[in-house]
């Protein structure tokens, strides 16, 4: 595979150039569309070039979620991951297509679920590890509904509060059709 990959220049928002006389492309949406990266900023194609100078994603189908998670928190791509991206560009090629996803195509990676694409068995159950520490911290009567604009409030706070009480107002929205 190739040796000579690199990382060129270009500025925000479009795709790395070998050399200052290669013209500039602006990025797409990549397969993932905008990833979360490091710094609080965000990915939608991590590009290389081969030898040969050709450019092609980084961030295509067939890496798994730690690999996506390692270009996106900026280390370096493994040989691995490079062979990944360079086959995958190589089928598009073959294909008559370009690299790089074009907008239309763009995909999401799917859900990973338990036990063969179904959602785990009581899973409401293991969500809620401490019953009745929402109602405790919010100083509501037990066996009484926790008023809605109680709910609402907590639910804007960080932390385990903020999550119990928008587990509690989601939960509220499941029998309601």
């Amino acid at each position: 595979m190739a040796t000579g990959r690199g990382q060129g220049i270009a500025p925000y928002g479009f795709r790395h150039a070998e050399k200052v006389s290669d013209p500039f492309e602006p990025k797409g949406k990549g397969y993932f569309g905008k990833l979360p990266a490091k710094g609080g900023t965000t990915s939608t194609e991590i590009s290389a070039s081969n030898e040969k100078g050709e450019s092609y994603p980084l961030l295509v189908p067939g890496l798994t979620k730690a690999e996506m998670q390692r270009l996106l928190d900026g280390k370096k791509p493994t040989e691995a991951m490079y062979e990944k991206a360079e086959k995958h560009a190589e089928k598009r090629k073959a294909e008559g297509k370009s690299a790089f996803a074009k907008d239309e195509e763009l995909r999401f990676p799917k859900p990973e679920m338990k036990k063969g694409g179904k959602v785990a068995e009581k899973w409401i159950q293991k969500a809620i590890k401490k019953p009745g520490a929402l109602r405790a911290e919010l100083g509501a009567k037990a066996g009484k509904p926790i008023p809605a604009k109680k709910l609402a409030a907590a639910a804007k706070k960080p932390g385990k509060l903020g999550q119990r009480a928008r587990l509690a107002q989601t939960l509220g929205k499941m029998g309601k059709k």
